[in-house]
């Protein structure tokens, strides 16, 4: 099952925030495709789009629906990830400085930081 290739982003009006709270493919987003919008009662993390657009009349892309399914799965593994990469030390120094960048780059943007 694939997903939708990243990066990935939260959106972001100018002020450093924006309440849309939709996920798109691309770095600085809208771009490729709108992943998925948290904005639902808590019961619902997110939603997964298979098509975005300002109404029915007009859709502005989509999104495979293989890719769909495997982005529903990667947005619920997302807390399991975040507690395995914070569980991993490097006391010892032995993780290569790269790899452990990515590392802490991953829960920073997980942290909204």
């Amino acid at each position: 099952m694939k997903h939708t290739g990243g990066p990935w982003s939260v959106c972001r009006a100018s002020s450093g925030q924006c309440e849309c709270r939709m996920v798109w493919a691309g770095q600085d987003g809208p771009a490729e495709a709108n992943i998925a919008t948290a904005t639902f009662p808590r019961s619902v993390v997110a939603c997964v789009h298979q098509e975005w657009g300002d109404g029915p009349d007009m859709v502005y892309g989509t999104v495979d629906p293989d890719q769909t399914l495997g982005n529903a799965y990667l947005i619920s593994a997302a807390p399991d990830l975040l507690e395995a990469l914070k569980s991993i030390e490097n006391d010892d120094g032995s993780i290569p400085e790269p790899i452990w960048k990515m590392r802490n780059d991953a829960i920073a943007k997980a942290l909204g930081q």
